[in-house]
């Protein structure tokens, strides 16, 4: 159905929706890449990613089945929880052991089963801990008008390590040649003893990669470099987020 012949409440939510899923375009477009270059899934169930954990495709708790079979991962550091029962007001989400996950708001989530206030404004997501998500924060009418956006970087830190990594893609966004002339490129971001490094991984593309800004979720704002030697700019607070500017001549790589 067409989102503009619903009433206005039900076309915010659809609107916020759609916002969501545009600003997650490239982590989606590096999870489909994945898929492309090395067969891995780009959604699964959770016992693909903690086959070592019998609670994912076994477990013994009531309605416990109910619970898993609406948890999804998205690539490997978001995970979803759909809420598909009548008017519910919360609903359980299983969080594996020995990974820890951040919810929206910025909490750092307990393993096992946890129960989470919903609305229907809300969809249930989190964050890996020690993941960093790529996304474009900026609003346009397409993802064509996207493409020469920079990026921003949500920085998910490990509480006890203090570090996060994750990968992003670029191509043309338009041809084949990402795949027939293997011109694309891969890239690792990583963040460890302070410091953000954005590095190549692999492809023969000319594509830069260009952030505009770094938001940490679980760090004070004391860092001060990317990439190596390249300053930061303004280190501000807002709510649970640490949102560093990155100054124009420091912001592409290569």
């Amino acid at each position: 159905r067409d989102p503009w012949f619903y009433d206005e409440t039900t076309l915010n939510r659809v609107k916020n929706a759609t916002l969501d899923r545009y600003r997650l375009l490239p982590y989606w477009y590096h999870a489909f890449a994945l898929y492309v270059y090395c067969g891995k899934p780009i959604i699964s169930p959770l016992w693909y990613a903690f086959l070592d954990d019998p609670n994912t495709y076994k477990c013994n708790s009531p309605g416990c089945d109910s619970v898993i079979d609406q948890q999804v991962l998205i690539g490997t550091d978001i995970m979803v929880r759909g809420v598909v029962e009548k008017g519910a007001k919360s609903v359980k989400v299983y969080f594996p052991p020995k990974t820890q996950w951040y919810s929206t708001t910025g909490k750092l989530m307990s393993s096992g089963y946890v129960d989470i206030q919903v609305t229907m404004d809300d969809i249930p997501r989190f964050f890996r801990a020690g993941s960093i998500i790529p996304r474009k924060d900026t609003y346009r009418s397409s993802s064509k008008l996207m493409y020469n956006d920079y990026f921003a970087l949500y920085v998910y830190l490990d509480p006890s390590s203090f570090s996060a990594e994750g990968y992003a893609y670029t191509d043309d966004t338009i041809s084949y040649d990402s795949t027939d002339e293997d011109k694309h490129n891969f890239w690792i971001l990583t963040f460890k003893n302070g410091q953000l490094t954005v590095s190549p991984g692999g492809g023969t593309g000319q594509y830069s990669f260009c952030v505009h800004q770094v938001i940490f979720i679980g760090l004070n704002p004391h860092l001060r470099t990317l990439g190596g030697a390249r300053a930061m700019g303004e280190v501000k607070r807002q709510g649970v987020e640490t949102i560093a500017e990155i100054p124009p001549e420091s912001c592409c790589v290569p």
